[in-house]
């Protein structure tokens, strides 16, 4: 029986309290067992092993989306025409799929695996920076994150774009503090990949140029800074021509730019909650621990990693009133949210004791099983978090008579599903075109085309029957996808 204190109260046997003790015995033994190189490489083997599983699964039952159907026709945004500035894994893409033939399989193989290799390959400069339990603690979160699997299974740049950017960050950072002139040059290589991505990369800019101000306001500096600053200096001075060589097509065309993409869409409320969720709430908030627990040890590691973390998402705040923004283009600070959120796991962990080990282990519990809840839905009903063209298109080709028109707002997504030329709703009048052959007419809505095509739209919706609704219901959004029939001849008679 168990026995009681001078409250009453019971107090746990002995042999009750073995297992929680033989548990935390193992917990404060596990940073000791991780100085160990093997112990390091077989547990790295099975979050990579994670990793590919989770990048390769159901790769290509996904249908295509928009951006991914620009990459696969190849579609110029304009600037890109010079070697110098083509992405690196647009034209894998291409190639791949030059070989292999067009399918979503092929077209995402190349960013599936850069998606898995980014897990070893950033293991190791976050090792030199913070040590091998955060580096394999960073490694496992990036291996479940389910933004980070999303644009590893997406035909685009985005995976690539965060991997260059990351070692950017990380030897740029190497070099300004270990006096390295040879990393300082990986980083500016890497920045320059990263750049040749998307411009998206130079967030990077204020990213360095804002932490080179901030340590040198730091009490205690002052010396280091005075013994740096050429380095400093020439360090920013390559910064800015690297973001002036990439950026000048775009300048000197701004207008053709501000065309493109000068109308707001977004505000900065939706934009701020968008990452948010994409980041998931349990990682900022470990996020968050990290920092003030880095602070105190690595302060000048906390206070880059912050401003990576941060900064992109504050310009893209500031920006979105005048223009175009996307909640994707904070992508590229995953990779430091994830390192904050691994060394605030760490510090919980370290601060373990008898009576907080639950809670901590809880909060490190849920660091995990909330991207992986995530990555669940991801794969069984959320249909890959994009919208259902395929099945659409299926039900149009099992149903579709000969002669019988297919009219869509996404004409390239809907000829390679129909294997054949079909209508973009652009290229008719509505509803002349539709009503004046005796040829019946498909349908096929998405979320963009109300948007679009509002007058359109709301004349399909009226006067042409609704075949099918296969929308994808995300937290927050709406993949509206539907299938509408009508026939001229019935005057829009049922199907």
């Amino acid at each position: 029986m168990s026995a009681q204190d001078s409250a009453g109260r019971l107090k746990p046997s002995a042999a009750g309290s073995a297992p929680i003790e033989r548990l935390r015995a193992r917990a404060l033994a596990l940073p000791a067992a991780l100085d160990r190189p093997r112990v390091q490489f077989v547990a790295l083997a099975i979050i990579v092993a994670i990793a590919a599983f989770l990048r390769f699964y159901k790769l290509g039952a996904w249908s295509f989306w928009g951006d991914e159907m620009l990459t696969i026709i190849d579609v110029p945004d304009g600037f890109n025409y010079e070697l110098l500035r083509r992405s690196l894994m647009l034209s894998t893409i291409l190639a791949v799929i030059g070989e292999l033939g067009v399918s979503e399989w092929s077209a995402r193989l190349a960013p599936a695996l850069v998606g898995v290799l980014s897990v070893p390959v950033l293991y190791f400069p976050v090792r030199r920076m913070l040590g091998p339990a955060v580096a394999l603690l960073f490694a496992l979160l990036l291996a479940v994150s389910p933004w980070h699997l999303y644009w590893s299974q997406n035909a685009r740049y985005y995976i690539l774009l965060l991997l260059f950017y990351t070692l950017a960050l990380l030897f740029l950072y190497f070099g300004l503090h270990e006096r390295r002139i040879s990393f300082s040059l990986l980083g500016l290589l890497f920045l320059a990949l990263a750049t040749r991505e998307r411009l998206l990369a130079l967030f990077l800019v204020p990213v360095i140029g804002s932490y080179m101000v901030i340590t040198a306001a730091l009490p205690g500096s002052s010396a280091g800074i005075r013994r740096f600053s050429a380095r400093s200096l020439l360090l920013l001075l390559g910064l800015l021509l690297v973001a002036l060589l990439f950026a000048l097509p775009y300048l000197r065309d701004l207008r053709g730019w501000l065309v493109g993409f000068g109308a707001a869409n977004n505000t900065p409320l939706w934009l701020g909650a968008g990452v948010l969720y994409y980041l998931r709430l349990p990682v900022v908030v470990l996020a968050i621990v990290g920092a003030v627990a880095l602070f105190a040890r690595e302060r000048h590691a906390a206070i880059l990693l912050s401003l990576s973390a941060v900064v992109p998402l504050l310009v893209l705040m500031i920006i979105s009133s005048f223009h175009y923004t996307a909640n994707r283009y904070a992508f590229v600070s995953l990779t430091s949210w994830l390192i904050l959120a691994a060394a605030g796991t760490h510090a919980l962990i370290r601060q373990t004791t008898r009576t907080k080990m639950w809670p901590a282990l809880a909060i490190v519990m849920l660091a995990l099983v909330d991207p992986l809840s995530e990555d669940a839905f991801y794969f069984t009903f959320n249909n890959g978090n994009r919208d259902d063209w395929k099945s659409a298109f299926a039900l149009v080709q099992e149903r579709r008579e000969p002669g019988e028109r297919v009219i869509s707002n996404h004409e390239p997504i809907a000829s390679y599903y129909m294997g054949e030329p079909t209508v973009h709703l652009a290229h008719i009048t509505v509803p002349e075109d539709i009503t004046a052959g005796e040829e019946a007419v498909w349908i096929v809505q998405d979320m963009t085309m109300a948007m679009e095509y509002p007058a359109q739209t709301a004349w399909v919706e009226r006067n042409a029957q609704l075949v099918a609704v296969l929308d994808n219901h995300l937290y927050g959004r709406n993949y509206l996808m539907r299938v509408y029939y009508f026939d001229p001849a019935a005057g829009g008679g049922e199907r």
